[in-house]
């Protein structure tokens, strides 16, 4: 047995001769990647287009002031995440419950906040946000394929279907 030497400070494990680095989450800048393509996702390739029929002062504009809902969301977000810390601390109902938890995520928040129902209904909802933005890029990426065999062989072929 190979016995694990931790410095906390660094935040390495040492395991005989070999360091491993232990990181648990992701970078600074993985986040920040993460966030730019949710806030954009499959919606970036329509902004050319939005910028064409709507014009560029109006466009900017809108963008600029959902960057601004945005970073707003993202404080109060920190913000209760803070209020949850805290009461984690104080209450030992509540650093019983969130033992295991270390970071806290917007779902530990609504069930901290409103409940286990409103907890499960949230979970459901992120998961057909997460279906739909699926399904939006995979018609996107067809249609881009569609487009390249177009433009590469003249036509394309496809099935239809129609209800009676």
């Amino acid at each position: 047995n190979v016995k694990s030497v931790v410095d906390k400070g660094s935040g390495k494990e040492a395991l005989g001769a070999v360091t491993v680095e232990t990181t648990r989450g992701i970078s600074f800048f993985g986040s920040i990647v993460i966030l730019f393509n949710n806030m954009v996702g499959a919606g970036m390739l329509a902004l050319p287009v939005v910028f064409q029929q709507a014009g560029l002062i109006p466009t900017i504009l809108l963008l600029s002031a959902f960057c601004c809902f945005t970073a707003l969301s993202a404080t109060m977000l920190c913000e209760a995440i803070d209020i949850l810390h805290q009461a984690r601390a104080m209450y030992p109902r509540i650093r019983h419950s969130f033992d295991e938890e270390t970071q806290f995520e917007f779902s530990h928040l609504v069930r901290f906040f409103y409940g286990d129902f409103w907890y499960s209904l949230c979970q459901v909802a992120y998961i057909l946000s997460l279906q739909s933005i699926n399904m939006a890029s995979i018609i996107v990426c067809a249609q881009g394929v569609d487009n390249l065999i177009v433009s590469l062989f003249g036509h394309s072929q496809a099935f239809e279907f129609y209800p009676e």
